[in-house]
């Protein structure tokens, strides 16, 4: 009986709300607000209203806190987690209900509660105030008994409190879904008075303690008044009315950002937002790894005497794992094998210890007493209130730096401990400028370097390094000693006008210094930070020219050159000149031996009879051209030949062959039946002796004898991936996981082909049977026969001869002879699509192949059905339509659709990235392949349009 009596009442009560629409500020027992009147509780002053609302992109109505100015700016969310649907036919009403604000339905199904204990007291109220605060009172003692200050969603308002057990937390999506979001903000849980923003339970931005006597250090990326505002001011500051209007935000994106009202405007405008671009993120690149935002080219770099810790994730654009050191440091006060660089304007984590230091000299020997010392740095400071003795704190790291930016408005010398042999290669070395390591032979100073490359010059108090020319100096942001150049930024607005007379562009380059201009030249568009206007930048790479040997006075000066002694030139100079059998090689900084140097001239000419490349092998140094050439050619006539045959290339075939210390080769014979002849030979040779990348397979050696042209490499004992994903048996070995690696394997290796390698090279010949497995099942690119090289910034270029295999080819490189980095792409989906479904492209699927059975399925939404049933056990059902996904955006038919590989990189590798819709692909029905496997020449009378093709059917080798 009672509980239809409640019912009824609830029912009354819901009547009585149709007829109460004056606006008020308090929800009493006896009244209610109802959706489906639309009313609301408005705060006295008009600030704030309470009720319910409908983000423009759900379908769905939450209950909240807004401003009432226009637009409409949500504050707080009752319900955020459990909304109510659109398509609901209940009634919906916010109520006092057993002493709780509750939101219910008419069937008396809550969506949001107070909780704070059930009464049957008539005396509870809810009120709105003017602050944004939803108070519910107990309207016979006026003691508050909830608070929604207390329950904050993603927005801090004046009035507040920040306490350990208070958090902000983002809304899920773009600020349209309420839904609990990634980041949340508050209190460093460690106890250090810091802020910190999570995603989930990673640090994304974390502040620095607030500066004092104990922590001279601080960074204040908190503003006072944000300071002021998150402690419910407490501390003097500004008058309180100051923060009318203001609001702190938790953003979807990850920022906290600072917000106040413009009456002028009638808008909201940020006044201050962290973190500050992908450098004020937490950590970005790892550990013992610099952020430079001011650098173009790439924002993170090791710091001197460290390298990448995963040198591919690096190179793709993956930091997190940061740097290790080249050398170990030792801890001998005598010695002098250790230093320390000097850098300014930095930003670091709090350090690991503190002490009193008279002058920089006293920290400095603190630091070299510490074994554990990686780095230190000195500030003076004043003394605390009361004490007139003015001292200084010299600050301690003994752990892994991390969160390391340079160039940081308000940063701090840090001196980090480094091998002097890493910084260091050679006496004559400059000394690094800040972050910047000064390789021989350019010279920053009169006396180290080469005297012939002193056109640079250092900074001291900013760390930076500059170029000087004939129409000024400009900043270097990148030197590159392995390929011997460096990029200068250009101010002026022509700099990369490639519509001027040759020549002209280059003016300001002293022509008689040993510096070249790369036919490379950007423009980018950056915004300054001094400045409130856009700045177009252009940026110019450089390269330096080999030098000549070292001057020198006495022979002491040549000991960082073995095999060299301290002789006059014929132009009266004394240098560091070889000795006998040795000859100096500017490019390596040493004396080789000369039978030992390999001659690219030579080399391209092919006369070459028995020579030897100078590429290490982890056993030793291939010694002998023609051991491999009489290994082949006993295993030719040796009843095992079949035996040790691994398969047939569009080269030629290859076999299995010892080297005599033991080490497996394959041996790769050019037949003379092969469509491939010298040129591709010479191709091969050229090309891979300079690539070093571990997902592509190492040139040991080759020979010429005669009409004999064999090419040595390593053996990879999986043979081929279309041995595996081709064959019903063994393809049972290749689980989800391995598929994968595969992928990630082959992405790498493109991307170091197409981005980072010492030259810009499409491959052209991408297809399974090139992609070889060593015993780990790590994917190695081979056959590099057809690839080219392209100049400078270009991605593409133009040929008459069409060379490939049928079924990988793009529609733009098989129809019109145009070839760049996107026709690998095409290449890589194809191969991509093949392994998730062990099956070949040109195989027959209801009248199309296997690109158009993939399209078929994705447009059913049954993209899974296309993965190989042996799959199904091992299956990471969110990685392998990703990697479809990404397959059929390689395989579009536009080739500007298509993704770039280090965009492909990052699609493969992220968690939380949302993938674009594919465009359809450039797939066609079955054709005779014989008919496509023959070649014709262009005749020059007729059609431009066509082009010679020349295609091989893939085969296993």
């Amino acid at each position: 009986m009672a509980s239809h009596i409640g019912v009824f009442l609830f029912v009354f009560l819901l009547y009585l709300s149709y007829f109460k629409c004056d606006s008020r500020d308090v929800l009493t027992p006896d009244n209610l607000l109802s959706l489906s009147n639309g009313e609301t509780l408005v705060s006295a002053g008009g600030i704030f209203e309470l009720g319910f609302f409908s983000p423009a992109s759900t379908n769905n109505y939450y209950v909240g806190i807004w401003y009432e100015v226009s637009p409409e700016t949500v504050v707080w969310v009752a319900n955020r987690d459990k909304p109510i649907p659109f398509s609901s036919t209940e009634l919906f009403v916010i109520a006092i209900d057993d002493g709780n604000l509750n939101v219910l339905d008419s069937t008396r199904n809550s969506y949001f509660s107070t909780q704070v204990g059930t009464s049957a007291s008539s005396s509870h109220k809810a009120k709105l105030l003017d602050s944004g605060n939803l108070v519910l009172i107990d309207d016979s003692s006026e003691k508050p008994l909830w608070q929604s200050f207390d329950k904050p969603t993603d927005t801090f308002l004046p009035g507040m409190r920040m306490d350990d057990e208070f958090k902000l937390t983002a809304w899920n999506i773009t600020q349209k879904d309420p839904s609990t979001g990634n980041y949340t903000f508050g209190l460093n849980q460690a106890g250090k008075s810091e802020y910190t923003i999570l995603q989930k339970t990673v640090i994304h931005w974390k502040s620095s303690a607030r500066a004092g006597y104990s922590n001279p250090l601080s960074f204040n990326e908190l503003p006072s008044s944000v300071a002021y505002m998150l402690s419910n001011f407490s501390k003097e500051f500004s008058p309180v009315s100051y923060f009318n209007y203001t609001r702190l935000l938790m953003n979807s994106s990850g920022e906290i950002q600072l917000y106040r009202w413009d009456d002028k405007s009638r808008g909201w405008f940020m006044s201050w937002s962290e973190p500050q671009g992908p450098c004020g993120v937490y950590d970005t690149c790892g550990k013992f790894g610099i952020c430079d935002r001011e650098n173009i080219l790439s924002m993170c770099k090791c710091l001197p005497g460290f390298s990448p810790t995963s040198p591919d994730d690096w190179m793709a654009g993956n930091f997190i794992d940061g740097c290790s050191r080249k050398s170990v440091t030792t801890c001998n006060k005598k010695s002098k094998s250790d230093t320390f660089l000097i850098m300014s304007s930095m930003k670091f984590e709090e350090p690991d210890l503190y002490s009193e230091a008279k002058n920089e000299d006293d920290c400095r020997n603190e630091c070299v007493g510490n074994c554990q010392c990686v780095a230190y740095s000195y500030e003076d400071h004043e003394a605390p209130r009361g004490s007139s003795n003015v001292s200084a704190r010299c600050s301690i790291w003994t752990n892994e730096l991390h969160n390391l930016q340079v160039n940081y408005r308000g940063g701090f010398n840090l001196s980090v401990r480094v091998a002097m042999s890493d910084i260091e290669v050679t006496r004559r070395n400059c000394r690094p400028c800040g972050p910047n390591v000064i390789p021989y032979p350019l010279s920053s100073e009169p006396h180290c370097g080469d005297s012939s490359y002193y056109s640079f010059a250092c900074n001291d108090s900013t760390g930076e390094v500059s170029f000087q020319t004939l129409n000024g100096s400009y900043p270097v942001i990148d030197i590159d000693i392995d390929n011997r150049t460096f990029v200068i930024q250009v101010h002026e607005e022509n700099s990369c006008d490639n519509t001027k007379k040759p020549g002209t562009q280059v003016a300001w380059l002293n022509q008689s210094l040993p510096f070249h201009p790369i036919n490379r030249c950007y423009n980018t568009e950056k915004l300054q930070n001094r400045t409130s206007g856009q700045a177009r930048y252009g940026i110019r790479m450089i390269m330096w020219e080999p030098p000549l040997e070292p001057t020198c006075i006495a022979s002491a000066d040549c000991e960082d050159w073995p095999n060299s002694s301290c002789n006059m030139t014929g132009q009266g100079k004394r240098r560091c000149l070889c000795n006998q059998y040795y000859k100096w090689d500017g490019s390596v900084l040493n004396c080789t031996t000369a039978s030992g140097a390999w001659s690219e001239k030579k080399a391209a000419s092919l006369n070459l009879k028995a020579l030897i490349i100078s590429i290490s092998l982890t056993a030793g140094i291939v010694t002998m051209c023609s051991i491999g050439y009489f290994i082949y050619h006993r295993k030719k006539l040796a009843t095992r030949k079949d035996a040790n045959r691994l398969g047939q290339g569009g080269f030629g075939p290859v076999y299995k062959g010892i080297f005599p210390q033991g080490q497996e080769m394959a041996v790769k014979r050019l037949s003379s039946h092969s469509s491939q002849g010298a040129e591709e030979f010479k191709n091969e040779v050229m090309l891979i002796a300079k690539l070093q990348h571990r997902n592509l397979v190492r040139l040991l050696g080759y020979c010429i004898e005669a009409n004999e042209k064999i090419l040595l490499y390593e053996y990879m004992p999986n043979k081929s991936l279309d041995t595996f994903i081709f064959d019903h048996t063994l393809r049972q070995l290749l689980d989800w996981k391995t598929r994968f690696d595969i992928i990630l394997g082959i992405a790498r290796g493109i991307l170091y082909l197409h981005h980072d390698s010492r030259l810009r090279i499409i491959h052209r010949d991408l297809k399974t049977s090139n992609i070889l497995l060593d015993e780990e099942m790590n994917a190695k690119i081979s056959d590099f026969g057809l690839a080219r090289i392209v100049e400078g910034k270009s991605i593409e270029a133009n040929t008459e001869k069409v060379a490939g295999t049928y079924g990988y080819l793009s529609p733009e490189y098989a129809l019109e002879g145009l070839f760049s980095i996107k026709s690998d792409v095409f290449a890589f989906g194809v191969v991509v699509l093949e392994i998730i479904s062990g099956k070949r492209n040109l195989e027959l699927f209801e009248a199309t192949n296997l690109l158009g059975h993939a399209w078929k399925l994705w447009m059913e939404n049954k993209a899974l059905d296309l993965m190989d049933p042996i799959l199904e056990d091992t299956c990471i059902e969110k990685e392998a339509l990703k990697c479809i996904n990404v397959a059929l955006l390689c395989v579009q038919e536009d080739s500007g659709g298509r993704p770039t590989m280090s965009n492909v990189i990052i699609m493969l590798g992220s968690e939380t990235i949302t993938l674009p819709r594919p465009n359809q692909p450039a797939f066609v029905t079955r054709r005779n392949t014989a008919s496509m496997s023959s070649s014709s020449s262009r005749n020059p009378a007729h059609s431009s349009s066509i082009n010679e093709l020349t295609i091989t059917v893939g085969q296993g080798r």
